[in-house]
């Protein structure tokens, strides 16, 4: 019985492991390394980016897996949830490595010439379980209201700092008042450090932002999204615990804005 059951477990872990994928750049001019792991959700997958010279070295991000038509022989591509990226694409092509033809993916990033990379080998546990810390701390939601507070502190100065401006941004406590929703205040410094690159981008952003005359941050009606609206010079952003790929989604939901 006992041997049936290590049996039966080891089948289940290989079978998970072997649906996480490593891929090697074959570039001479890039040493980079892909990490793909199968997420909870049908069709979804965290990416772990390594040696591409790029701010997602050592991140990683939540992606779904979407075909490129309605025939899946004519490849695929992972598209980043709650963000228009495209960053990992299969468009089908082959390359020859010592005699062999060999299917390889493509990574774009940097606005430069994408990135050959080809499958080596499964990720085992480990490298699973980094890349699904590697992501949670991206998403860096607080453990607690003091770490919430504190956060949010730091993103406010930098924010002021940054876009040279003294609007304080208000967030309301008294909504988060249950035990899951403490914390979640603590996700609005997103959306501060989001401003501070807005501001960034050149001259007239940084005017809008400094024409802005309120942000409020409130808890949302709905546990699973954020809501953010920019009324002339307000801007009211509901907070929701569960918003995948914060950092990039709460840029692009604010910016698309101004």
């Amino acid at each position: 019985m006992l041997k049936n059951v290590i049996l039966v477990m080891t089948f289940a872990l290989f079978s998970h492991v072997a649906h996480s994928k490593v891929y090697q750049s074959i570039s001479p001019e890039v040493d980079a390394r892909l990490v793909i792991v199968p997420s909870e959700g049908e069709g979804s997958f965290i990416i772990g980016f390594d040696g591409f010279g790029h701010e997602y070295d050592g991140q990683a991000m939540l992606y779904e897996k979407r075909n490129n038509t309605s025939d899946s022989r004519d490849g695929y591509y992972y598209q980043m949830v709650n963000a228009p990226f495209t960053t990992v694409r299969n468009n089908g092509r082959q390359t020859l490595i010592q005699g062999t033809i060999v299917p390889y993916i493509e990574v774009y990033l940097n606005g430069s010439d994408p990135v050959p990379m080809v499958l080596t080998s499964s990720a085992d546990v480990a490298m699973e379980q980094r890349m699904l810390e590697r992501y949670e701390q991206r998403q860096a939601l607080p453990v607690s209201k003091v770490a919430a507070k504190k956060s949010v502190e730091a993103a406010i100065e930098s924010f002021q700092s940054g876009c040279s401006t003294t609007l304080e941004p208000e967030i309301v406590w008294s909504d988060f008042s249950g035990d899951e929703e403490k914390a979640v205040p603590g996700l609005a410094s997103h959306y501060l450090n989001a401003l501070v690159e807005i501001c960034n981008i050149d001259a007239d952003y940084r005017g809008a932002v400094q024409d802005l005359q309120s942000i409020s941050f409130t808890l949302s009606d709905d546990f699973g999204s954020h809501k953010v609206s920019l009324d002339e010079a307000t801007i009211e952003v509901s907070l929701a615990s569960s918003m995948e790929n914060i950092k990039e989604s709460s840029y692009r939901s604010l910016f698309e804005r101004f």
